[in-house]
């Protein structure tokens, strides 16, 4: 039952992210080169299949004492020719099961050397910063840096700090 909520709101937090993507409601993002590299990708499969590897849905890895009550941050990942890149990346806060605040970015730009960097104006809920995200074999780590705050306290927003993502097996 756990996991059938679990799946649920995953579902319904990646379909909200996607819709504001799709309606032209998302920020406008810019997209900066951030050169890094990454030991942990073996190149025979970086060369085969590119960065393909990292399509698809990643949740932030952490320990949840109760699935009811907790945060949850989300990347869907598609990669596009020229290791073009658009990643929906959003954090809500589950209360009693259900998903009650969402921040949401639509990040658009390329990978270089295993690595990616944005900036972006706008969470959902006022706040503009930048994110790098480092593309490793199992994981990404994303490093979400908040530099203006909205001018009215926001009681949400997107969650900042270095995240470890893993794979979101639903």
């Amino acid at each position: 039952m756990k996991k059938t909520k679990n799946v649920q709101i995953s579902i319904i937090i990646l379909s909200i992210t996607l819709a504001l993507s799709f309606s032209g409601c998302a920020s406008k993002e810019k997209s900066k080169e951030l050169n890094t590299t990454s030991s942990d990708v073996k190149q025979s499969e970086t060369k085969e299949k590119g960065n393909k590897l990292f399509e698809g849905s990643w949740k932030v890895e952490r320990e949840v004492k109760d699935p009811k009550n907790t945060i949850q941050t989300l990347m869907e990942i598609q990669v596009g020719s020229n290791d073009d890149v658009n990643i929906s990346l959003s954090s809500a806060k589950i209360v009693d099961g259900n998903p009650n605040r969402i921040a949401n970015l639509n990040l658009k730009g390329k990978i270089v050397n295993n690595g990616a960097a944005f900036d972006f104006s706008d969470d959902s809920w006022g706040h503009s910063g930048n994110v790098k995200l480092e593309f490793q074999k199992d994981k990404i780590i994303a490093t979400i840096t908040i530099t203006k705050e909205p001018n009215e306290a926001s009681l949400w927003g997107i969650e900042k700090g270095t995240l470890n993502f893993v794979r979101n097996k639903k």
